[in-house]
């Protein structure tokens, strides 16, 4: 009976050293889990470090592409073209790539609709983006529009206030002039559909800008009412001439007669361009947008530049 009861003390025993072995064995494969997770989230944290400082090449080559380019075309002066690429710069385990675009040509200012005068081509053009959008419709979207631009007491749709409010969660409108384009996506009648449509050709510049046809593109041309054939028709001409002069050079072409913008509203020169980024390091992607504003310096005989904001991987 005693041999008996030692042999099943010894069954219990190892029974119990088999379970605590099995019990570490899974705590010890769960840390080495944990362990793996946060050296490979460390990697990426540090890859992405890595790959934000490769920014400062591209802004030094913008800075510099900036400060050559004149900023107005004249007869001496060749038209440059748009988006000037900067390029491919090889670094270890990877590339940087970097474009950039004149604003207030290539992409549309949406802070220029607080003026009502904006208003009726950006309606036709995204009628013509959007065809499924009614026309009515896109009134009530102007008028909320400028209601999430106007200053409260001034020219707001309460009804769209209350709207907002009522939503899940609730928000109030801005009453300022947007600070990022994917701003647009919060106004009362903006759909889905219509927001992805239309944001590439967009952008929120900190002031109303007039339009640059030296540098503008096709769709912000039509999206400042020029139907689709005279916006290439400016474009063609832009091209013979080696550009436009002055401002009367422009609004001397036949497609300027009863416009909804006066000659005041276009410019042959521009003050905002938008840098875009773009670093692949180590299969790792980071795309990162900076504002420049250029301004003359008389005093200097050059042009300033400076950077008004920074956002990674969206506008």
């Amino acid at each position: 009976m005693q041999i008996k009861k030692i042999k099943n003390e010894a069954g219990t025993i190892l029974i119990t050293t088999l379970l605590l072995l099995a019990v570490v064995m899974v705590i010890a494969v769960g840390m080495a889990e944990r362990g793996q997770i946060d050296i490979k989230r460390t990697s990426q944290l540090l890859t992405a470090q890595q790959a934000y400082a490769y920014v400062m090449p591209t802004e030094i080559w913008a800075f510099q592409t900036l400060r050559i380019l004149p900023l107005t075309i004249t007869k001496d002066t060749p038209l440059f073209q748009w988006p000037q690429i900067m390029p491919a710069l090889p670094i270890p385990g990877g590339v940087v790539n970097a474009a950039l675009y004149d604003a207030q040509g290539q992409l549309y200012n949406l802070n220029n609709l607080k003026n009502t005068q904006y208003q009726p081509g950006f309606s036709d053009f995204m009628n013509t983006l959007v065809p499924d959008e009614k026309t009515g419709d896109t009134k009530f979207l102007m008028a909320a529009i400028l209601s999430w631009l106007s200053p409260l007491g001034q020219e707001t749709d309460i009804l769209s206030d209350q709207y907002y409010l009522g939503l899940h969660p609730p928000y109030r409108a801005a009453h300022r002039l947007f600070v990022s384009s994917s701003e647009l996506r919060l106004v009362k009648g903006i759909t889905p559909k219509a927001y992805s449509v239309l944001t590439p050709y967009l952008i929120a510049l900190p002031e109303i800008t007039p339009v640059n046809v030296n540098t503008a593109s096709q769709a912000v041309l039509s999206a400042n009412g020029f139907s689709l054939s005279d916006a290439d028709s400016i474009i063609a001409i832009r091209q013979g001439k080696g550009g436009f002069k002055s401002q009367s050079d422009f609004s001397g072409l036949p497609m300027m007669q009863n416009r909804h913008l006066s000659a005041q509203n276009y410019s042959i020169e521009s003050t905002y361009f938008l840098l875009k980024s773009n670093i692949l390091l180590n299969r790792q992607e980071l795309t990162v947008y900076t504002l420049l504003k250029r301004t003359k310096n008389d005093l200097k005989k050059t042009n300033d530049i400076k950077i008004l904001w920074q956002t990674r991987g969206t506008l």
